[in-house]
């Protein structure tokens, strides 16, 4: 083969799905990882291979160096004697990039912890992988959309055991936090605005504990159970969201009043429970609706829903 590769150069191909000309050593986009032979765009010639298969030829990087020593025969004749110099690792590299084993921890900082370890960590099929005594196996951690079916592991992250141990992964805003209610992992804010939080407090907790539920599984007891006589107690913090209208008609509610000033009128809050404490005592499901006015420090407006209870 006329060209060869760094390992840098293989891995940025395996990544964008890319490969090389073995005769021009141009590079070459969209082939398959095991691609052989394909026609080369530029010099026309079927020497195109892709990345992981050129890692397994062993086109990358040299696995061997070749040491050449001059000795002399009893004749006094020089004889040159080769061997090769085997680097420690380089085989293993290349291996695990063309089984596509390799991945990255997303969350190994070294500066939250004295347990120092690689970002680059391997899991091969036939064994876990370690590099030294603080590294841990590594993989990918699934978790959900609050609004989708439980388990739809909808966003993902590549993180090594020692950092999920540690819950690094539960630190950032768009990682996974746990819901006690649903008994899953669900991303912690919207991914599309930012602002959003999908983490609350569970329906049926008190006041003074936090116990976190996703506000897919808060939404769904609400439709379903409604506010409790206890919630509408005075100095109780009563629990609103951001509900879809045409979810609650198809569910049977019906737009009730609403309330302005929210807690910082103290006679518009209590005309709020009033109303709501009316509506369980006749029978009646009622929720609260933040509406779009509830973002920043809100909920400042807001509509109470209904309907009858079975």
């Amino acid at each position: 083969m006329s060209h060869r590769f760094t390992l840098e150069q293989i891995e940025e191909a395996a990544e964008d799905q890319g490969g090389f000309c073995l005769a021009c050593g141009e590079p070459a986009y969209g082939v398959e990882p095991d691609a052989r032979g394909y026609e080369c765009e530029e010099c026309g010639k079927h020497q195109v291979y892709g990345a992981e298969e050129i890692a397994i030829m062993g086109a990358g990087r040299l696995m061997a160096t070749r040491v050449a020593s001059t000795q002399y025969a009893l004749d006094g004749s020089p004889v040159t004697r080769t061997r090769f110099r085997f680097a420690p690792g380089e085989y293993d590299s290349l291996r695990e990039l063309a089984e596509a084993h390799r991945m990255e921890c997303e969350f190994h900082y070294d500066h939250l912890s004295d347990h120092k370890g690689p970002r680059v960590l391997y899991l091969r099929p036939d064994r876990e992988y370690k590099w030294g005594p603080n590294s841990a196996p590594i993989f990918r951690l699934y978790y959900d959309d609050p609004w989708e079916p439980i388990g739809n592991g909808k966003y993902s992250d590549v993180i090594c055991q020692w950092c999920h141990d540690y819950g690094l992964a539960h630190e950032y805003d768009f990682g996974p936090e746990w819901c006690e209610r649903g008994s899953h992992d669900v991303i912690q804010r919207n991914p599309r605005n930012g602002w959003r939080g999908y983490i609350v407090n569970d329906p049926e907790a008190d006041d003074n504990d936090f116990d976190p539920c996703c506000v897919g599984c808060a939404q769904r007891y609400y439709k379903e159970h409604g506010h409790t006589r206890e919630q509408m107690a005075p100095g109780r913090r009563v629990a609103c969201d951001f509900y879809s209208y045409d979810e609650l008609v198809d569910l049977g509610f019906t737009e009730g009043e609403s309330f302005f000033g929210g807690r910082r009128d103290d006679d518009e809050l209590e005309r709020y429970h009033a109303y709501c404490l009316d509506l369980i005592e006749q029978g009646y499901i009622c929720l609260t609706d933040q509406g779009a006015t509830g973002i920043g420090f809100g909920p400042d407006n807001v509509t109470v829903y209904y309907r009858k209870g079975e």
